[in-house]
This record gives structure tokens, sequence and C-alpha cells, in this order.
């Protein structure tokens, strides 16, 4: 089953080409929209409920969120009827606390595919208003995909929170888009094509009517291409639209280039030529990734109006607080209420202590905390025989250093602080929780040192996230060996650090792993072949660490159940080298395989062909050998295919079973190659056909 969202104009839903129509309200579509956009995390039921119905008790709130919830289930496929299908995997994950939409599924949105679409020239290397011929067509595709604004004509009128948010994205993505149009505009401007210039330009208009910038770009496209009483007109329009949308003139730079078109004084610029993305890579080093500007703005209108109504919620509460917690010296503290459960004073302490060193009085959310009420009521506090279990306060704005006292709650069995401003080292002491199964750091960028080798006692742990994909994190040494004691592990995560050294051959021994993230550190050596021993590992990303080196192993081979492998490193190549292993063909549930920018010589393994789920392959930027092998033809789900780019020893006509990639969409074969193109007319017909083509052009010389 496939689901496929388009959010930007009107809000459409389908399942398998089918519309989705057993919505019972906005509500619920709404609620979808939210978790798609935001499915790079968990959501909490309590936030949820209180953001799409904050005017009802909490308990209704909440019950309502159930209710839309096995709805929305219901409508795409995850909780079907009797006889229906079922979604496999399934679109939302769901627990007694959480909801988060399955990223994994199968399932099209458009706003990926529009931003995927954008950052294919943010690695090209040069300023984004100087858009090279590689930047034409993602962009084109870019502006196709944005039909109007995001979720236009929907509204849910009680819910501030939502259409607080849905204004950022709207507002955010028409930013990106109008960019992208102006780029396109002096493109085609610089190229002579005055009329797809026009054409892009007055999409600008019709999207920002009061933009002078976008009203300039048309009335000089509209002169170039001939049409002088169209330019003059448009300046027209422009005074009247500014004049009563506004109540302003033209400024000086419009009002000139009219003077100008209106006495024949304009003329055709002289641009220089644009290097392509090709040139400009091989002549510049790369930049560091930045965000735009406007991304900056839109986070931080995001972030302050998400304040201000957590600052109304906290103002509005009835529960009493007191300025300083005052329990006794007894094993157990007190609380005003007879009826609520106690916690040993210790663990009181401990709560307490976290509070204060991590500037509790700025949390974004605090409710109960050092208040008379039993602490297994504070936000982010859940008991069990009262004992602290669990303390989850993500996201929270908690700051400060970790303390170790945290290691004094011996019952902990979730520890998530993540998504934070906590710096310093990870407490050693966080060892001793010999209960933890859950222990999330990820996302406080300031959290320096070594990872503690004392976290390899905790045998019970299922979940390790460290990783900060935000500015990385300051974490450095060595991957400890010891963490391969922790055989329950099915999640480790940690990317974006300084960690450096070889990778642990010990990590073979955690066989219940589905999910291993080394990815964006200094690891260096080889990849060890015991990685093979992971049976249950669904995704293996080991890209941008530039000093992995040696042949990838063919052990790898044995990971049947792996979905993504990805080896790669866009900045600056790694030193992988020798033959890509036939054993990767046994991957059948394979869908990403990218292990480009490499050492990686010798011939395209016809095995690969097995790999039919695969939706993604990346082999460019190696000096692999010989001919693209016809078996890749059984690729029916291929969506991106890159291969070539630098000097290779490639050659021999791209084989006719190509044409069964009907989904293909990014084909590039690089031009410091022999591959030639078949003169066949349909492979011609097929070939012409992808959105996204790249390659020398030559078409094979016919055999005499």
């Amino acid at each position: 089953m496939r689901l496929s969202l388009t959010l930007l104009g009107a809000f459409q839903i389908t399942l398998d080409g089918e519309p989705v129509t057993g919505f019972e309200s906005d509500k619920v579509r709404a609620l979808l929209a939210y978790l798609v956009l935001e499915a790079d995390r968990p959501h909490r039921r309590d936030v949820l409920a209180e953001m799409f119905w904050p005017e009802r008790p909490q308990g209704v709130a909440r019950n309502n969120l159930k209710q839309a919830l096995a709805n929305l289930r219901h409508a795409i496929g995850d909780r079907p009827s009797i006889g229906d299908r079922e979604a496999d995997p399934p679109f939302l994950w769901v627990s007694r606390a959480e909801l988060q939409f399955n990223p994994d599924s199968a399932h099209w949105l458009d706003v990926d595919h529009f931003q995927q679409r954008l950052a294919v020239c943010e690695t090209h290397g040069h300023p984004p208003s100087q858009a090279c011929p590689d930047c034409l067509p993602p962009l084109t595709e870019a502006a196709a995909l944005y039909q109007g604004p995001f979720l236009e004509q929907f509204f849910l009128g009680d819910s501030v929170a939502f259409e607080e948010w849905a204004l950022v994205q709207r507002e955010g993505l028409q930013r990106q888009v109008m960019e992208a149009l102006r780029y396109l505009t002096a493109y085609h401007e610089r190229s002579g094509e005055y009329k797809k210039a026009c054409e892009f330009a007055r999409r600008q208009v019709e999207l920002e009517p009061w933009s002078e910038s976008a009203q300039r770009q048309l009335m000089r496209t509209l002169a170039l291409s001939g049409q002088r009483s169209a330019a003059l007109k448009q300046y027209q329009a422009c005074r009247r639209i500014l004049a009563d949308e506004l109540g302003v003139e033209p400024v000086k730079k419009t009002t000139e280039l009219f003077e100008q078109i209106r006495d024949g004084k304009h003329e055709r610029p002289e641009f220089p030529r644009r290097k392509t993305s090709t040139e400009t890579r091989g002549s510049s080093k790369s930049q560091p990734f930045r965000l735009p500007a406007w991304v900056m703005v839109s986070l931080l209108v995001l972030v302050l109006s998400l304040g201000l109504l957590a600052g109304f919620m906290k103002l509005n509460s009835n529960q009493p607080a007191i300025d300083s917690p005052h329990p006794d010296d007894t094993q157990t503290a007190i609380y005003s209420s007879t009826d609520q459960v106690s916690i040993p004073q210790a663990e009181y302490q401990v709560l307490v202590t976290l509070y204060n060193q991590t500037g509790g009085a700025s949390w974004k959310e605090a409710d109960g905390w050092l208040s008379d009420f039993t602490p297994c009521v504070w936000f982010g506090v859940a008991c069990s025989g009262g004992l602290v279990i669990e303390l989850s306060l993500p996201d929270n704005n908690l700051s400060g250093s970790i303390p170790p006292e945290i290691s004094l709650l011996t019952n902990l069995s979730l520890l998530d602080l993540g998504f934070n401003q906590l710096r310093g080292n990870i407490p050693p002491e966080l060892g001793d929780l010999s209960n933890l199964r859950y222990l999330t750091l990820a996302g406080n960028s300031q959290l320096s040192g070594m990872v503690p080798p004392e976290l390899g006692d905790l045998i019970g742990l299922e979940e390790l996230v460290l990783s900060s994909d935000f500015g990385g994190t300051r974490l450095s040494g060595s991957i400890p060996p010891g963490l391969g004691n922790l055989r329950r592990l099915v999640q480790l995560e940690l990317s974006n650090s300084l960690v450096s050294g070889p990778i642990p051959p010990e990590l073979g021994n955690l066989t219940n792993l589905t999910d291993l993230d080394l990815s964006f550190n200094q690891l260096s050596g080889s990849i060890p072949p015991e990685l093979g021993n992971l049976s249950n590992l669904r995704y293996l990303t080991l890209h941008g660490n530039s000093q992995l080196s040696g042949p990838i192993p063919p052990e790898l081979g044995d990971l049947i159940k792996l979905e993504l492998l990805i080896l790669s490193n866009e900045q600056g190549g790694t030193q992988l080298s020798g033959p890509i292993p036939p054993e990767l063909g046994n991957l059948r549930r394979l869908r990403r395989l990218d292990i480009g920018d490499s050492l990686v010589s010798g011939p395209i393994p016809p095995e690969l062909g097995n790999l039919t789920n695969l939706t993604y392959l990346d082999l460019a930027k190696t000096p692999l050998s010989g001919p693209i092998p016809p078996e890749l033809g059984n690729l029916v789900h291929l969506q991106t295919f890159s291969v070539g780019e630098v000097a290779n020893e490639l050659e021999g006509p791209l084989p006719l079973s190509l044409m069964n990639l009907k989904q293909l969409d990014y084909f590039t074969y690089g031009n410091l190659t022999d591959l030639c193109e078949p003169p066949d007319a349909a492979f011609q017909e097929w070939l012409n056909g992808i959105p996204t083509l790249a390659g020398p052009r030559t078409l094979c010389q016919s055999e005499e």
C-alpha cells in the first residue's frame, strides 16, 4: 500500500491511487498533515491533545485524540476492516504515550520531494543566485511540485497552535519557491530564453504581486522578448497593486526600469558564463552547510510562538507552587495531600538537583515541579510503586550539565533529555542505572568529552541515541568496545560528532540491533567484517567518515534484513577501495545503496540486479570499469541512479533493459566515461523522458 499526500495547494490524500474519503473531520486530516511533516521525532499524546483541542479539559482532549487516531488509522489502512489490506510497514508508530509517522513507510509527500529537489543545488558549490546548468532540472521540478500555498484554504479556527505552525510552514515554503523561481527566471534570461523566463517571472508575481523584485523581472523579460507594451502595462499594474495593498509607490529602481523600457534604452545585459556544478566542485573547496536566513527566522518565530503558548498555559494553571522545596530529613518526601504517593527522599532530592542545575525556571514545561504535589505527577516524571521509573524532558530548554546524581534513580528505565542545551561530559555514573532501557541525549550540540565506557554496563539497554542532527556534538575519543556488551540494544546512534578511531569489531555482538548510525564522525580504518553478524540490522549508515579505508566486507551481504546501506561521503570522499562485493546482491530488502565518492573499483556486479526493492543507487565518483550490467534493468522501483562523474573505465552501451526503469526520475552517468547511448528510437524516447538526466549524450557507433 502506498500513501500519497499533497500539501502544497489543495490538501489531497490518496491510498494506492484512490482518494481517501474516510476522514470524519478536518481535525483528523490536520493531525495526519502535522505528523507526516514532523516525522523526524515522536510526539507526546498530551501535547497533541492540547494542540488540537486547546479549549477542552485534558481528559476530553485526550479522548478526542484517541478517537481521531482510531479514525485516521482506519482511513489509511493501519487498522483496516476485516478483509481489507493492511499497511506493511505501518504508516504510524503508536505507543501509549507517543505517536509518530513512520518515515520509512511506503508513502510519497510532495513537500519532501520539493525540498529534496532544491537541496540538490546546494551541493553544487556556487551561490544559489548563480544557478548553473545542472541546477535547471531540479529547480524546474521543484517549481512544478509547488501547486499552491501550503494547506491552501485549510483552517482549524479553534486551534491557534496548529494555525501558527501551518503559517510558519506556509511562509517558509513560499520563500523557497520564490527563490527557486527567481533563480530560474535569471538563468533563462541569461540564456536568452525569454519566453521561459517570462513564465517563471509571472509565477512569482502571481504568488506575491507586491514583490517589486518579481515585478521587475517580469517587466525586464517581457521587454527583452519584444513585448515592450506588455512590460509598460505591467508597471502600471504594479503601481495599482502597491497603492491598493500597501499604500505606497514603486521604489526608485522599479521606476527607473520602467523609464528605460519606455525610452527604448533597455537592452539585454551581458552575463558571464556560469560554471556547471561539476566544474565548481572540481575547483572549489566544500563549503560548510548553512541554513538560509529565512529558515532561521521561521524557526525563531515558531520557537517564540510555542514559548508564548507555554507561558500562557502556565499562568492559567491552578496548581499551587512554592519558591523552594521543603523536604524533611526522613526517608520519604512529604506532600500536602495525604492521598498522594510518596517517593524516597533521595529520589526527590535528585529531581530538585536536576531542576536547579539545568535552569528549571526557564524550562518550556515545568508543571508541578517543586510544588506540594507528588513528583509522580510532575511534568515528564513517571513512577511505579513509589519509585521514579521514567524521566522524559526532551526539547524542554534544559541547560547546564547533566547531574551525575541521576544515577541514584536506580529504577529508571527511560531517560530522555534530548534536544536541549545541555553541555559538558556525559556522567560516567549513568552506567550505574542497571534498569535503564532507553537513553536519549540526542540534539545537545554542546555535549563534549568521551563516550563513557561505563555505558557498556547497561546490559538491559535497548536504545542509545547520542546524535545531533543540527550542528553536531563535541563528543570525542573512540567508540568504547564495551558497547558490544549491550546485547539487547536495538538502536545505536552516535553521529555528527568528533568520535574517531576504528569501529570496534565488538559491535558485531549486538545481534538485536536494527539501526546503527555512526555517520559524520572521524572514524578511520576498515569496516569490521563482524558487522555481518548483525542479522536483524535494517539501517547501516557510515557515510561522512573520510578516513574509512579498505574493502567493503563481503560479510555485509549476510545482512538480509538491511534496507539502507550508506557508506559514501560527499565531503571529500572515503578511502574505501577494492571491488563491490557480489554478495551485496543478497540484500533483497535493500531500498538504498550508496557507495559513491570512494576508491571502489572493478566491474559493477550483475548480482546487484537482484535488489528489486532498490529505489536509490549511487555508484558515482568511483573508478569503476566495464559495462553497466543489463541485470540492472530488473530494478523496476529505482528512482535515482548515479554512476560515473569522475575518470573511470566504464564502457559500452547503456543496456536496453534500463527501459524497464519506469520510475527513474534522476539518472547521471557522468562525462568522463566511454559509455554511450544506443540509437534505438524507443530507448532514446525513454531516456529523454527522465526529468533529470546528465551524461555525455554520445550515441554508440554502429559496428560495420
